[in-house]
C-alpha cells in the first residue's frame, strides 16, 4: 500500500503532474509511476463511447 502523504505530495509535483488524465507522479524502486485521476478518464471513455 501506499501511503496517503506520499499520494499527497505526489499531486502537488512532478513535471508530469498536469498531464490529462494524471493527479501525480510517484516515485518507486528508481520509476516514475503516474497517479490516474479516475474520473477525468472514465468520462473520456465515456465521451468516446458515445
Amino acid at each position: 500500500a501506499i501511503d496517503k502523504r506520499e499520494l499527497e505530495a505526489a499531486s502537488a509535483s512532478g513535471t508530469h503532474a498536469n498531464a490529462r488524465f494524471t493527479r501525480g507522479v510517484l516515485q518507486w524502486q528508481g520509476r516514475s509511476l503516474r497517479w490516474l485521476d479516475e474520473d477525468q478518464l472514465l468520462s473520456a471513455v465515456h465521451r468516446s463511447l458515445t
